[in-house]
């Protein structure tokens, strides 16, 4: 069965003109209490830029091989449950938007 979501974001107007993949991930991490336990759900989507902007966005990860098994915010006790979190990955591209 095919369910259809939606995820609103926004653009920044300094993206240059291109074609991105876009990529939406949510991590389970009830078993994360041992490497490769994490569990990955994702979608991706297309998305044509037109008019676009003169930034230079960055920095650029490869897929496979952004995450480790072992990295911080995949690999953690939950218990007791933390109180806080940070998610995995690169840095985000800040655009000065």
């Amino acid at each position: 069965m095919l369910v259809k979501k939606n995820a609103t974001f926004t653009v920044p107007k300094e993206l240059p003109s291109g074609n991105y993949l876009v990529r939406v991930e949510s991590i389970a991490l009830h078993q994360a209490q041992s490497p490769g336990g994490a569990q990955f759900y994702l979608a991706c989507a297309q998305v044509k830029v037109t008019d676009g902007g003169s930034g230079s966005p960055g920095p650029y990860v490869s897929i496979p091989g952004l995450y480790k098994s072992n990295d911080p915010g995949l690999l953690f006790a939950n218990y007791p449950v933390p109180t806080s979190y940070t998610p995995p990955g690169s840095p985000v591209w800040n655009s000065g938007a």
